[in-house]
């Protein structure tokens, strides 16, 4: 990307390019939709639709401000790590350090304060525990009810959260917010005022991308000639982006190892304002001294670009946000961990491909996952315009860009799926069948008779059960729903959780405290007696149970005391009784290496291996080398260790809430925190 090339903008841009710059400075008025939200909340409970980078953070801001003025308490609840410690320290400066704290799974601080911010999960414990009573609860990214992964958790507050408590629901643009909308309002008792908003605060423009790098007016779609992406074309696409002013850009990739390659190309070229850039940057260095190693350190420093997904550590990624927030960085090279609710923007997003990474491959992006992603163009109160850069190798890949750009979101629907922790707490509050009854308060439930939606897969087959209130009301039973949930209790039955009445027995009580998705297996585990008394084995244990991407390497020699074992018996007895097995049995198979061409340890116990190291005191540039593991995922896989023991610790078995914390303690020191 030499500096002194002719760059030449095709003359089609040109009415785009008058539109670019600054908006002159000015005090900030919130935008209509914004009053009506915050008066609206004072009121009761508030569902907000309105696109990304529209501004409805600043509602949850004033509402907490307000409900601080008055003495009450509010949660902020968000379904990321990151983000939820991007709002700690965001509310720490607005509100005071001791007037917040944090609440992940792995650790607390300050639990007491009136403003809690926390991942969504939590609340949803805290709420089964029946322990707090906010004036107001916020959940951010609430079109995550339709996660199948996460989105029960969302769906559960708003069925647990106490009448008092008004929730105030975050979401970017909607398809059928108003069905939501009325299902909350019979859940709750009240309907929810619905504030929508459909115009973006900085108006967005398209521009395309062709295979050589070179911006095109949108209108030139239909003659876009095909070709493959030629070498260099990034360069070419952010110098032709630097003479137009449309820096700075998120540049989107849908691998990690493309951004960390785009910032190598990007970086030949060292940009102006490197003092600026280092002094903002030791900010961060100070708070976490290795970041003066991180590899990409001078990529950023003197190159103004830096790569920003979930292969590197939590605080790399929050210095790159701060330095682009600061515009202080031209370029960022991202996966859609910086689409998926951090609120940093810039003036132009460029996208390199519609599709993205899934673990069945390369799959096209929805309308929702576009739309997340290119709203994160255009600064509100800086800029006059957002530009997106859509690929344009094709006629056609031009011509799909334009149609998403207009498409509507997709309907979010339930991801209600009852488990053993659902069960257990439900039961232990009420009876089998008030539980059952419960079920129908459920999203899934009042889908399912507005549509005739099918729930959940139906049994597939029944076969004997063990006598009890559970089996029998399954005989009965052709809600697809209940009977996920009788067949949970069946086998919580069998495994002495539940007597034959369905009430909790004296293990299924302290069993109802794990909130964890591999409750059973936790809970077998500690009534096995089979909690290691060593730390470092311990946290291998924990680190087995998790779900992050696995070393490239290690495992050998790992011991975890039969867990496969027992996971394997879990599985059967699942499919005995007719219930959907835990894919997580597959998390203890032997792969194939490609690359070696030879059987490497299963997922399992190469985290487990890396975790029981660290736990050993192994540094951590060391592990990262031998277990060939990039640091982002290291360190997920010792928080998700954390995770678990953070459970355990809640337990009433002194033994093991001892060692669990002695465990969790070695486990959280820099760079994990």
């Amino acid at each position: 990307m030499p500096e002194s090339a002719a760059v030449r903008l095709h003359q089609g841009l040109v009415p785009l390019l008058k539109e670019v710059g600054e908006v002159p400075p000015g005090p900030f008025i919130p935008a209509r939709f914004q009053v009506e939200a915050l008066e609206a909340v004072l009121r009761g409970d508030v569902f907000v639709s309105a696109p990304t980078g529209s501004g409805k953070t600043w509602i949850a801001e004033r509402a907490m401000e307000q409900v601080l003025a008055r003495g009450g308490t509010a949660w902020y609840t968000t379904p990321l790590k990151a983000l939820s410690n991007q709002k700690f320290h965001r509310f720490q400066k607005l509100y005071g350090a001791e007037r917040v704290g944090l609440l992940t799974g792995e650790r607390k601080i300050r639990p007491r304060a009136p403003v809690i911010v926390a991942t969504t999960e939590i609340l949803r414990n805290a709420l089964y525990d029946g322990g707090v009573t906010p004036d107001l609860a916020v959940l951010d990214e609430a079109h995550y009810l339709g996660d199948p992964e996460r989105g029960m958790a969302w769906e559960e507050i708003i069925m647990l959260a106490p009448a008092v408590t008004h929730l105030l629901l975050l979401s970017a643009t909607l398809q059928n917010v108003d069905d939501l909308a009325d299902w909350m309002g019979r859940v709750r008792g009240r309907p929810p005022a619905v504030v929508r908003e459909s115009e973006r605060p900085v108006p967005l423009r398209r521009v395309l991308v062709e295979a050589r790098g070179h911006l095109l007016p949108e209108n030139l779609a239909p003659r876009v000639r095909g070709g493959e992406r030629r070498r260099g074309w990034l360069s070419t696409t952010v110098r032709e982006l630097a003479e137009a002013s449309l820096l700075p850009a998120i540049l989107f990739f849908p691998a990690r190892r493309e951004c960390d390659d785009a910032v190598r190309e990007l970086s030949a070229v060292r940009l102006p304002g490197e003092a600026e850039r280092r002094a903002g940057y030791r900010v961060w260095e100070q708070r976490f001294p290795y970041l003066a190693v991180h590899p990409f350190r001078w990529f950023l420093i003197q190159g103004g670009v830096a790569p920003h997904h979930a292969g590197h550590l939590t605080a790399w990624r929050l210095a790159v946000e701060d330095l682009l927030d600061q515009g202080l960085v031209r370029a960022v090279a991202a996966t859609t961990t910086l689409a998926s609710g951090l609120d940093v923007p810039a003036r132009t997003v460029v996208l390199s491909t519609l599709s993205r990474q899934s673990p069945e491959g390369r799959v096209d992006l929805t309308a929702t996952e576009f739309h997340q992603m290119v709203g994160r163009a255009g600064r509100r109160g800086r800029d006059r315009i957002g530009v997106v850069a859509l690929p344009a190798s094709s006629r056609g890949e031009a011509l799909l860009g334009l149609a998403l750009s207009q498409a509507e979101t997709e309907p979010v629907r339930s991801a209600f799926r009852p488990g053993y922790t659902q069960v257990l707490n439900l039961l232990a509050r009420r009876t089998l069948a008030q539980a059952l009854d419960e079920l129908e308060r459920s999203l899934a439930a009042y889908e399912a008779e507005k549509y005739g939606t099918e729930r959940v897969r139906p049994v597939r087959h029944l076969r004997r059960f063990p006598p009890g209130a559970a089996a029998q009301t399954l005989e009965h039973t052709r809600d697809p729903l209940g009977q996920a949930f009788l067949l949970r209790a069946v086998i919580l039955q069998s495994l002495g959780y539940l007597d034959a009445e369905a009430h909790l027995t004296e293990d299924g009580r302290w069993a109802a405290r794990l909130r964890h998705h591999r409750m059973l297996v936790l809970a077998e585990i500690v009534r096995r007696d089979g909690i290691p008394a060593a730390a470092p084995r311990l946290a291998a244990m924990a680190a087995a149970l998790g779900s992050e991407r696995a070393p490239r390497a290690g495992g050998e020699g790992v011991r975890l005391g039969g867990l496969s074992s027992l996971v394997r018996r879990l599985a059967r007895l699942e499919e005995e009784v007719g219930a959907d097995p835990d894919p997580f049995e597959q998390e203890f198979r032997q792969e194939w290496d490609r690359r070696r061409r030879r059987a490497i340890s299963s997922p399992a116990e190469r985290r487990a291996a890396a975790c029981e190291a660290w736990a050993r005191g192994t540094e951590w540039t060391t592990l990262v080398r031998e277990f060939e593991v990039e640091e982002g995922d290291l360190q997920r896989i010792v928080l998700q260790a954390a995770e678990v023991l953070m459970q355990l610790e809640g337990l009433p078995q002194p033994q093991v809430r001892a060692v669990a914390h002695e465990t969790r303690t070695l486990l959280l020191r820099p760079p994990v925190l």
